[in-house]
């Protein structure tokens, strides 16, 4: 056990003797964004039986948290059609949201889709500093508002809910 622990400490060592820096996160492209959310509205609006939404060509360089916020706020509305179910009270924090954005349309949109459920109500895309956005970050909120999105368009069976079910 102290080997590997004098082992670790070296490699730890080396590293940093190297110069090598650690990059904390890879920003996301604009690019990468558009094709992940191209995929994704394939997929759901196939699920829903509705059109996809148009695609927008991306520009070069990084994705911006408003850019992610606006774009989810254009999905949530194609879909807002096949909602088959009113949302449970989400918890939000608006001191959070206006804390850490300035953008008065960003705030907007995050207290939107913050009451909708569709993102982390102190998520990486609301409590952020930095106007871009990591990879992990844009995979988070993506998958909290797809997560979302297939639960307020799935109208439940009666058979399988009780609650939902007249007691036979």
């Amino acid at each position: 056990m102290k080997r590997a622990i004098l082992i670790g400490v070296f490699v730890a060592l080396c590293f940093s003797a190297s110069g090598t820096t650690i990059v904390p996160y890879e920003t996301t492209k604009k690019a990468d964004f558009e094709s992940a959310v191209v995929q994704l509205d394939a997929a759901m609006s196939k699920r829903l039986k509705i059109k996809p939404i148009a695609t927008v060509k991306p520009a070069q360089g990084n994705i911006t948290r408003k850019e992610v916020a606006a774009r989810l706020i254009a999905l949530m509305k194609h879909y807002q059609s096949s909602f088959r179910v009113t949302p449970r009270p989400f918890d939000v924090y608006p001191e959070v949201i206006d804390k850490y954005n300035k953008d008065a349309t960003l705030r907007a949109d995050l207290l939107t889709l913050s009451r909708w459920g569709l993102i982390g109500p102190v998520g990486p895309l609301v409590s952020n500093p930095s106007e871009n956005i990591s990879e992990e970050e844009v995979g988070d909120a993506l998958g909290y508002f797809y997560t979302q999105i297939t639960y307020l368009s799935h109208q439940p069976d009666p058979r399988w809910t009780p609650a939902l079910s007249d007691g036979e």
